[in-house]
């Protein structure tokens, strides 16, 4: 007991360093991971080799998909694409603010259902903001707009399911059939913050709207809710396949030998289709991730193509890769955390304690993960890119919760760190952007993003404890 305890000490010490800044992530996590082990006695060659060796790669295949996936994000960056939607969304959604706003923050989830990083945001919300602000919504309301759809188009990202896949071992078709209803709820959550934060005259003229958003998606998250997996494809729709995959490279093909002909600098309408192609790919062809990956880049690349552009597209695989260098070495530090909490003898002293404290029934686990949902801010233990890693390791291996059950509650109370941390980097910039502060956002965002966690919670609870 004295060995769990001192273990909770190292827990709260790296917390605390993490959440005041003393202390990085990047360092924090592989640090973590061998004071546990030694606090646990592990022995020396099997932290040598098991933690350290084996930690660091363990979450390959998650690294090699987060770079494929910021490589496709730099090439929508480099060539225009992820601009070109924001534009053509804006100029398409009329005046109605509430109209204006639901429109951009659609295109941001779908943009950051691939892309990532500061960057993205920079680029997104240097559209996004001015947009929404010109046309009179509040601060608060257009930050909400940015900050929701980029924790929107994240429960999409490719890259992040395959992070639970190998964190949790769960299958691609369970994150699928919780997260498309659990999108819906949230896309629900984001609307009625928008719509509460306008202006008396704002709200009389996007009530509409919002009852038809509403009404859509209760309608979605019924259809959703009827299988394990996405009910498709059909069997009409399987049949037509072959017929749209083989329009689509023709028309593909026509417009890189127009733009070869004749280069333009403006970016095709065809080329808008780049950020959803790959999750086309996954759901509706059921390719490998990877995969369909590359076949967005590929189609990103001939779809803008233009003289230099092999140069450009190489240009950047570069500096897609640099850009997510901190996030690979983040996984290690994960991997190196989950293979100490692994460990036989560390399992074997904490197993008893979390078996008594996890909460395993329906009514507990909403109540009791809902109540802890903040504990996602500062890289707290219920954020899977922090403290969150070792927690589900140990979670899994008392074998009180199965590990749906887990991923639907990192995904439910993640949001809560997306929307809200303000020591995400993204939410300082876009806080400064409308005159606000991190802090301020933060109380701004935390009760709607803390309602959406906890929704998300009832959905995994009724999918998973039933």
């Amino acid at each position: 007991m004295l060995t769990v305890l001192a273990c909770f000490v190292v827990f709260l010490a790296f917390a605390g360093l993490m959440a005041t800044g003393r202390l990085s992530a990047l360092l924090a996590l592989p640090a973590m991971a061998l004071a546990v082990a030694l606090v646990c006695k592990v022995p020396l060659a099997d932290v040598m080799h098991q933690v350290i060796q084996e930690g660091v790669g363990r979450l390959s295949g998650a690294m090699i998909t987060t770079m494929i996936g910021a490589i496709l994000a730099q090439v929508m960056t480099k060539f225009g694409i992820g601009h070109k939607l924001v534009r053509w969304a804006a100029e398409f959604s009329g005046d109605n603010p509430f109209v204006l706003a639901m429109g951009l923050l659609l295109v941001t989830a779908v943009l950051f259902s691939s892309m990532g990083g500061l960057g993205a945001v920079i680029m997104v919300g240097s559209v996004v903001l001015p947009v929404l602000l010109s046309v009179g919504l509040p601060g608060p309301a257009a930050a909400g707009v940015l900050l929701f759809g980029i924790s929107l188009g994240g429960m999409f990202n490719l890259a992040n399911w395959k992070l639970f896949m190998e964190v949790l071992q769960v299958p691609q078709a369970e994150i699928q059939a919780f997260v498309g209803p659990f999108s819906l709820v949230f896309a629900v959550v984001a609307a009625l913050f928008v719509y509460v934060q306008g202006s008396p005259e704002d709200r009389r003229r996007g009530f509409g709207a919002l009852a038809m958003v509403v009404g859509l998606v209760a309608a979605g998250a019924l259809w959703w809710w009827r299988g394990p997996a996405l009910p498709w494809p059909t069997d009409a729709l399987a049949a037509a396949l072959p017929l749209v995959q083989g329009t689509g490279a023709a028309l593909l093909v026509l417009s890189w030998w127009q733009r070869r002909l004749r280069p333009d600098d403006d970016v095709p309408l065809v080329a808008l289709l780049t950020p959803v192609l790959p999750l086309f790919c996954v759901l509706v062809l059921k390719m490998d991730i990877v995969p369909a990956f590359l076949v967005g880049i590929l189609h990103g690349v001939m779809a803008t193509w233009k003289p230099g552009r092999v140069n450009a597209a190489t240009q950047a695989i570069f500096e897609g890769i640099q850009a997510v260098v901190p996030v690979l070495v983040l996984m290690m530090g994960i991997g190196m955390v989950l293979s100490a909490m692994m460990h036989p003898v560390v399992s074997a002293q904490f197993g008893p304690v979390l078996a008594k404290a996890t909460p395993s029934h329906a009514l507990t686990y909403v109540a009791g993960f809902g109540l802890a949902a903040p504990l996602s801010l500062y890289r707290g233990p219920l954020n899977l890119f922090g403290l969150g890693s070792g927690l589900a390791a140990l979670i899994l291996a008392t074998g009180q919760l199965p590990g749906a059950a887990v991923m639907g509650m990192l995904q439910s109370v993640g949001q809560v760190q997306g929307v809200c941390d303000p020591t995400n980097t993204a939410n300082v910039w876009i806080a400064n952007q409308v005159g606000s502060s991190p802090a301020r956002l933060m109380r701004q965002t935390l009760p709607w993003a803390w309602l959406a966690a906890l929704l998300g919670l009832v959905l995994s609870a009724a999918r998973y404890l039933a």
